[in-house]
C-alpha cells in the first residue's frame, strides 16, 4: 500500500512503537469512522525532548497496557521513516505481573530497550520516552505515523480487528537535533541525601574523576543506557574536555567536587570548579558535593550562593577501599531503595573494581523495575538541553 507523503524518503527505516502483536491470522477493519474503541486515536505526537523520542498518544476509550500482549489483538504502533536505515521495531509490551517495557525489533529478533519510560496520566493516554541512542536515531527528519488496533463488538462479529492510525492520510514529520546539555533547574532544599521514595528511581554518582576510568565508566552506562551523575574536581579537569563534553552529549550530568578534594573547601574552589566546567563544557552545574562528605552551614551556604545544592547519599558501597568487584556491587543492591543517590568513584585511585561492578549493578536494579536517573531529576528538577 502507499503511503502519501512518504514516496520521497524511500528507501526507509521503519521503527514502530508496539504495545502488542496482531493475533496470528487476525484481519483489520480500517477505522474509517473513528469507531470509538478502546484505542481509537484522537491526537498524538512525537518529539524531541533532549537525548530523548518522546511519544504520546490520546485515545477515546480506556484500556490497560497488562492487556497489551503479544497475540491479544490490541496494539498502539509508532512507524518512523528516514531513507537509507535499515527496518526496526520498537515495540512497548505490557503483562500482567509487571508494567510495560519496550523492546526493539529486527530481522525478527527482539530485545529490550534499556531506559526507556512510560507514563500514563489517565487511562486513554500515554507517554513513551527512549533515548535516541536506543534506536540508533540520529539528526535529521523523519517521518512518523501512529497505527492502533484493538478487537471488540464494535469491529463485528466476525473475529476481526479495528484499526485506525494518525495522521489518517499523511504522515507526521520530526526534525531531530543534537542535543547539547547546557544547565540544570535546582529545585528544593539546600541539602539533600536522597530522593523521594514513591518512584523507583535511583541515581548512582562517581567522585573525585574525570580519570583514566571514566571513559570505562562512560561506555558501560551508554551500552545499557543509563544516566548518571559525575561530581568533578576542578584541578582534574585540564585536558580533558573532549571526555567531558561527550559525557554530557550522552545525557550524563557533571556536577561540582570543589577543586583538589581539601575538606571544608573554601569558596573558591566552588567557584572556580564551576567556572571550569562551564568554560570547557558551556554547562553550568547546579549541584556540589562537599569532599569527605564533610559538611557544614557555611559550606551549604557557600554552595547555594553559587546557584547549587549539596548533595550526599544514602549509599555508600566503600569502592574506594577496593574490597572487590562482588562486594562493591553487593553492597549496592543491598542498600538501594526508591530514592537513593549511590556514591561510588571514577577517579582518587585504581577503580577497576568499581568498573568490573557496575554492569551487574544496572542489570539488578534494572531486573527490579528501577529507573536509573541524574540526581537532578531524582530531586525533581530539570536538565536544561540546547538542541543544535
Amino acid at each position: 500500500m502507499s503511503r502519501p507523503g512518504l514516496r520521497r524518503l524511500a528507501p526507509v527505516l521503519g521503527a514502530v512503537l508496539v504495545i502488542s502483536a496482531p493475533a496470528a491470522g487476525s484481519q483489520a477493519r480500517t477505522d474509517t469512522d473513528d469507531t470509538a474503541g478502546p484505542l481509537d486515536l484522537t491526537h498524538a505526537a512525537v518529539l524531541q525532548s533532549g537525548p530523548d523520542l518522546v511519544v504520546r498518544a490520546h485515545t477515546s476509550g480506556r484500556w490497560s497496557v497488562a492487556d497489551l500482549t503479544p497475540g491479544s489483538g490490541r496494539a498502539l504502533c509508532l512507524e518512523l521513516e528516514r531513507a537509507g536505515w535499515p527496518s526496526r521495531r520498537v515495540c512497548l509490551l505490557g503483562s500482567r505481573s509487571r508494567r510495560g517495557y519496550v523492546v526493539v525489533e529486527r530481522g525478527g529478533v527482539r530485545r529490550v530497550v534499556a531506559g526507556a519510560r512510560l507514563a500514563r496520566r489517565s487511562p486513554t493516554s500515554v507517554t513513551v520516552r527512549i533515548p535516541l541512542t536506543a534506536l540508533a536515531l540520529r539528526r535529521g527528519a523523519l517521518a512518523w505515523r501512529l497505527r492502533s488496533s484493538w478487537s471488540g463488538p464494535e469491529c463485528g462479529s466476525d473475529g476481526r480487528l479495528c484499526a485506525d492510525s494518525t495522521p489518517d492520510n499523511r504522515s507526521g514529520v520530526l526534525r531531530l537535533r543534537t542535543p547539547r546539555l547546557v544547565g540544570c533547574a535546582r529545585r528544593g532544599p539546600a541539602y539533600r541525601r536522597r530522593g523521594s521514595g514513591r518512584h523507583r528511581r535511583i541515581a548512582l554518582t562517581f567522585d573525585d574523576g574525570p580519570g583514566p576510568y571514566t571513559p570505562s565508566i562512560l561506555r558501560i552506562l551508554r551500552r545499557h543506557h543509563a544516566r548518571a551523575t559525575f561530581f568533578a574536581l576542578g584541578n582534574q579537569l585540564r585536558g580533558r574536555g573532549p571526555l567531558v563534553r561527550r559525557m554530557l552529549r550522552e545525557g550524563q550530568e557533571m556536577a561540582n567536587h570543589s577543586w583538589n578534594h581539601a575538606a571544608g573547601p573554601a569558596a573558591w574552589q566552588l567557584r572556580a570548579t564551576s567556572a571550569r566546567i562551564r568554560r570547557l563544557t558551556g554547562f553550568k552545574p547546579c549541584l556540589f558535593r562537599a569532599p569527605y562528605g564533610a559538611v557544614g552551614p557555611g559550606l551549604v551556604a557557600a554552595a547555594r550562593r553559587f546557584g547549587m545544592s549539596t548533595i550526599q547519599w544514602d549509599v555508600d558501597p566503600r569502592d574506594w577501599a577496593r574490597p572487590g568487584a562482588g562486594a562493591i556491587a553487593a553492597r549496592v543492591l543491598r542498600g538501594a531503595r526508591a530514592g537513593s543517590i549511590v556514591v561510588m568513584h571514577d577517579g582518587g585511585g585504581g577503580r577497576g573494581q568499581t568498573v568490573a561492578a557496575l554492569p551487574r549493578i544496572i542489570r539488578v536494579l534494572r531486573a527490579r523495575r528501577y529507573q536509573l536517573i541524574t540526581v537532578s531529576e531524582l530531586l525533581g528538577g530539570r536538565l536544561l538541553w540546547r538542541l543544535r
